[in-house]
């Protein structure tokens, strides 16, 4: 219920303080439950409030570590999400090609 009620903070209000708090919870209830598919999810999550705040090093480290859980579980239905989470960072931070 935390990661939906973050979700819910993050897309509805945009109060990325208050949804990384529920995410930081969230990650520390999957963890101790040691369930890597949700823990990718919360990461993921997370990651795209990091790519707000414009913190690229956090986004980074975020889906990185989400892509291996989600490699080890063998669950690649979240991979084109977190993909794109890197390619959007990646359009605000490298200067256009032309």
């Amino acid at each position: 219920a935390l990661l939906h009620l973050g979700l819910l903070t993050w897309e509805a209000d945009r109060d990325d303080d208050a949804a990384w708090s529920l995410y930081e919870q969230s990650l520390t209830l999957y963890r101790g439950m040691d369930n890597p598919r949700l823990v990718g999810v919360v990461l993921v999550s997370m990651a795209r409030v990091a790519r707000v705040r414009g913190d690229a090093v956090t986004t980074h480290a975020l889906v990185a570590e989400a892509l291996t859980l989600h490699g080890q579980v063998g669950d690649i239905g979240f991979v084109p999400h977190m993909l794109y989470v890197l390619a959007a960072l990646d359009v605000e931070i490298l200067p256009p090609e032309r």
